[in-house]
Parts: C-alpha cells; sequence; structure tokens
C-alpha cells in the first residue's frame, strides 16, 4: 500500500512539474514565424503585456471570467486585438488560442517523425545537392553553397509548391501562420527576402549584416548594376561591396545572380529536382494527416508547413554531416568582407 501511494505521489509531482515547464516566457520556446508583415511582427504581438500568458491559458478554451478566476489579468482590447491579429478565436464567449503551441512530448514526436522524414528525402536528393555544390564550385560560388541550398532551395522554391505566406489568410498586420515548440533547436536559420534581394539568417547573426548590407541605399542600387551590367559600376556602391566581400575591385559581382524564371540554369536544375521529390514525398505519406488530426490543428496547410519547417532543418543536418555543405565562414569568424557569403540576387 505504502508502495502504491509512493508512486502516486511521485506521479503526481511529475505531472505538477510537466505542467509547470510548460508555462515558460515566449523566449523560452523555440519560435517559428512563417509570415510576411506590414507593420508589426506576430512576435511583437505576442510580447506587448501579457499576450503570452493569455495564448498558454487559452490552450483550453474559456471566458474572460475564467482567466480572471484564475489570477489571469486581461481586457476586452487585449482579447479583441489577440482575435483581429489571428492569435486567438471567440465562440460563444469562449476564448480559444488558434497559434499552434506544442509542448514537450508533442515536440518530440513531431520531431522524431521529421527526421524520419528527412532521412528518407535525404537518401533521394543527396545527389542533386552534390551536383549543385559540384557546379557551383565551377563557377567559384562554393562560399555560397549553404545559402544556395537552405534559402533558395529549401526555404525558397519549395514555397511555390507548397504555399507562400503572402497567400496564405491576412490579418491586421500580418499574413501566413507562426508557431512555438517546446524546444529551441540547437542550430535554426531562416530566409528574409527584401525584393529580389535575399538573405539567410542564423540566430546571434552578427550585427554587421543587419546594418550597411540591408539599407536600401545600398542593395537597391547594387541589384540594378549587378542585374543590368553584371558588374558594379556606381564608384561609391562599389566601395561599400568591395567592403562587404559582394563584389571584387574591378567590380565583378561575387554574390549569386540567379534568372528565376530560367528552368535551364544549372542551379534550377538541381532545385527543381529537389523540390519535386520533397513535395512527392510529402504528398506520398499517409501519416501526415493522422498526425495532424492528434495535434488537434485544423488547417493541414498550417501542419504541413510546421512540419516541413522541421523537415527542412533536419536535411540541412543530414548536408552537415555529410560535409557536402558547410556553415558560411561568416557566421564563424564574423569577418565583414566575408558578408557576401549569405546573400544573393534573384531576377527575371
Amino acid at each position: 500500500m505504502g508502495k502504491q501511494l509512493l508512486i502516486i505521489v511521485i506521479y503526481f509531482l511529475c505531472h505538477i512539474c510537466d505542467i509547470e515547464a510548460q508555462v515558460r516566457p515566449f523566449e523560452q520556446w523555440g519560435k517559428v514565424a512563417f509570415c510576411q508583415y506590414s507593420q508589426y511582427h506576430p512576435f511583437n504581438i505576442i510580447r506587448w503585456d501579457n499576450n503570452w500568458e493569455l495564448l498558454l491559458a487559452l490552450r483550453t478554451p474559456q471566458t474572460m471570467a475564467e482567466l480572471k478566476s484564475k489570477g489571469i489579468n486581461c481586457t476586452s482590447s487585449q482579447l479583441t486585438l489577440l482575435q483581429i491579429e489571428g492569435l486567438i478565436s471567440c465562440n460563444d464567449s469562449q476564448y480559444k488560442t488558434e497559434m499552434p503551441v506544442l509542448d514537450s512530448l508533442q515536440t518530440t514526436k513531431l520531431r522524431a517523425y521529421s527526421e524520419e522524414m528527412a532521412k528518407h528525402i535525404y537518401i533521394q536528393t543527396k545527389s542533386d545537392f552534390q551536383e549543385l555544390v559540384t557546379y557551383l564550385k565551377k563557377v567559384e560560388l562554393q562560399d555560397n553553397a549553404f545559402s544556395i541550398v537552405f534559402s533558395y532551395i529549401l526555404d525558397g522554391k519549395i514555397w511555390k509548391q507548397f504555399i507562400a505566406p503572402e497567400k496564405m489568410k491576412p490579418y491586421a498586420t500580418w499574413s501566413g501562420c507562426c508557431w512555438a515548440l517546446f524546444k529551441n533547436r540547437s542550430m535554426q536559420c531562416g530566409t528574409n527576402t527584401y525584393d529580389n534581394y535575399c538573405m539567410t539568417w542564423i540566430d546571434k547573426q552578427p550585427q554587421f549584416l543587419w546594418d550597411i548590407p540591408l539599407q536600401e541605399a545600398f542593395y537597391k542600387p547594387f541589384i540594378k548594376d549587378a542585374v543590368e551590367y553584371k558588374k558594379i559600376k556606381n564608384d561609391s556602391i562599389l566601395k561599400l561591396a568591395v567592403g562587404f566581400g559582394f563584389a571584387k575591385p574591378d567590380g565583378s559581382i561575387r554574390v549569386p545572380l540567379i534568372p528565376q524564371n530560367d528552368s535551364s540554369f544549372p542551379i534550377n536544375v538541381c532545385a527543381d529536382s529537389i523540390v519535386g521529390k520533397i513535395t512527392d514525398y510529402f504528398a506520398s505519406s499517409s501519416k501526415i494527416v493522422s498526425l495532424q488530426q492528434e495535434y488537434g490543428i485544423e488547417d493541414f496547410v498550417i501542419f504541413r508547413t510546421i512540419l516541413y519547417h522541421e523537415v527542412m532543418w533536419n536535411i540541412v543536418d543530414c548536408l552537415l554531416n555529410d560535409k557536402v555543405i558547410s556553415l558560411p565562414n561568416v557566421w564563424k569568424n564574423q569577418r565583414e568582407e566575408e558578408s557576401y557569403q549569405i546573400f544573393y540576387v534573384v531576377h527575371d
């Protein structure tokens, strides 16, 4: 009897600890936003006031009165803002979180499945990635291999076959979807696009990469000369471009210029083959729908987007482990003259 009671007490304490572990500050969660925004990024909104506390609480639908009875402060205008920004919904006075928030068990299970998917996909696509890297070496663009593989292909062209954030449901100040996972990945990267100028980023990106290279006064004339003349003619822009490694002193370009609509361009040949194999694998997997139902995420496109992001990072892990690609030196050395390694330009 005493032993049974001890087991019950231990189980209860573990359950309480698990619940407390799930209620952590927003910054301690793995956060992903697949979105376009006009003024406010959804994560800015989540960080305001106690909005994250509300989102965690409203994973279980409840009324404003029920929230306040638990000591969770909120106002009508606060809940209305979260509604118009698509982060919660309201049905018959009961509010519910719409942003997917995956607890520890859900995160672990999702990542186990994504890793399994990635291994199957990697077997089918490894030769395509190797062919791409061989071409990049041939045209002296091997320093940009990571950026092309990740941002242009895995986090770029793929969305034309799945769905781009701007084509997802729009809210007041943004469109797309965002979600939180219980655990951060050890390495997570993403892509920012400014018109046809693209940058690969990583957590703890060196600050200088967010400065001059992302100022319109630099990149717009740089792109104009690069696309029109295949070299930089503007002297003031050339000086900056050389300093960040974007161009050589003679004006020749060091960042990839990719004609996105030319299917015969070697980078696009490899990219289209990789994208086709990934989308075919997703289309043939019957487990995705059952996993979506288990997680209670009603929108299939949103669930597929969440799952694919995990698969995408797993594929990158496979490529890094096999040394098909390597992390850009600019992230390791933090030298301004290596900035070009995480940028590329797409054009018609």
